[in-house]
């Protein structure tokens, strides 16, 4: 005969009363998200732009097209290094009858 397993058993009178004690739960308020509003005739006037800002966002635009070569070209060394490794023209260059 098997022993019987254990059962989770609750408290439910002690539930009640927890629960009768507990009272009203408070509310907790929080304050707004800080956030700048701004009024209709900012929304219309396009964002101004002076050259230094343009720019700053041209050299920007440049660094990230070259980072992006030179990590294309990294990852394409790695392969070109892999190929070499595994192809068979290694075997052909190796002379059979020493």
């Amino acid at each position: 005969m098997e022993p019987e397993r254990a059962r989770i058993r609750w408290d439910e009178e002690g539930i009640k009363e927890h629960d009768a004690q507990r009272g009203q739960k408070t509310k907790i308020t929080e304050p707004k998200t800080p956030y700048n509003y701004y009024g209709e005739e900012d929304e219309d006037q396009p964002a101004e732009l002076d050259e230094g800002h343009l720019q700053e966002e041209l050299e920007k635009e440049r660094k990230k097209q070259e980072f992006l070569e030179r990590r294309r070209a990294h990852y394409d060394e790695f392969q070109r290094v892999r190929q070499m490794r595994t192809s068979p023209e290694d075997e052909e260059e190796e002379d059979p009858n020493p």
